[in-house]
């Protein structure tokens, strides 16, 4: 089965109203994809009477105070651990999904039919605001996917690269399948997705699903708690906060700012599922788990 959640915060001051309003319309969004009969659950930090509430189908955890995107994340991980649940799936409050390429039926499929994804242990989506939806998303060399977008014949997944972010994911019950449960750093105030996906993602068959189209509200300055920089300002910061992180991990980082990355990348193959009867086929290669 499949589990929901998501992490949410508004913030004490004048931006509040307006993320409430941008919340909603992405939480109005989620509940278009996500089968029925699953809750999805909010860690919903300082929320107070005047959350999104008139939405069916939410349950959620109330805090009363900000504790960071780590610790939300982590609280929604140890509850799925403990379950009997397959695969979770969790995400910012900003991210939602086109109801198009069969996100819906992919979702159920999740619910209904865990057993169809055996060799994925972790995806994730095409961010829209960088990877618009093509044609090419479909087939992807395979040769089997020529239907028009509205109809894919198979889901497809690419080996996660290590640049994509943390705002949405999929990952199974690392527990009840391999005994393990991964969590956030929670001393880490940024990087935390990088440090995330260097610890643990590289040690199982993380993917990204390239007939899922991420709908991303990219909450800007105007609606977020960040400090407001300027373009040149934010890519210094980030680049920083990356640079940081691969020291954690001894990574080399070349003069055009390339990292090597060759000992975290796994020897997995492309991966595909048929969306109506969920036989698989795979790119000539060995699955390979490091960890298990």
């Amino acid at each position: 089965m499949l589990r929901v959640g998501m992490i949410s915060y508004f913030p004490d001051n004048e931006i509040r109203s307006k993320r409430i309003t941008e919340v909603t319309k992405t939480f109005k969004d989620l509940r278009v994809v996500i089968p029925e009969e699953i809750d999805i659950h909010i860690i919903a930090q300082n929320y107070g009477t005047d959350g999104p509430y008139d939405i069916e189908g939410f349950t959620y955890t109330h805090i009363t105070e900000g504790i960071g995107q780590c610790a939300a994340r982590n609280q929604l991980l140890a509850a799925f651990y403990d379950s009997d649940d397959d695969f979770l799936m969790y995400a910012d409050d900003d991210t939602a999904f086109y109801d198009r390429y069969n996100a819906v039926e992919l979702f159920q499929r999740l619910h209904s039919n865990p057993e169809w994804f055996e060799l994925v242990d972790c995806f994730t989506g095409l961010e829209g605001r960088f990877t618009p939806f093509t044609a090419e998303n479909e087939k992807l060399g395979l040769g089997d996917s020529t239907v028009g977008v509205n109809n894919s014949t198979r889901w497809v997944w690419k080996p996660m690269q290590f640049a994509t972010s943390g705002e949405f994911r999929v990952i199974r019950n690392l527990k009840k399948y391999y005994g393990k449960e991964f969590y956030y750093d929670s001393d880490l105030k940024y990087g935390e997705d990088l440090h995330f996906r260097l610890k643990y993602l590289s040690q199982i068959n993380s993917y990204v699903c390239r007939n899922l189209i991420l709908r991303s509200r990219g909450m800007g300055d105007d609606i977020c708690t960040l400090d407001r920089m300027s373009q040149l300002e934010q890519s210094t910061f980030y680049n920083q906060v990356t640079q940081d992180v691969y020291n954690m991990f001894n990574i080399s980082v070349n003069s055009e700012g390339r990292a090597d990355l060759s000992a975290y990348r796994g020897k997995i193959p492309y991966y595909s599922v048929n969306v109506k009867d969920g036989l698989s086929s795979l790119t000539p290669g060995k699955v390979s788990r490091k960890l298990f």
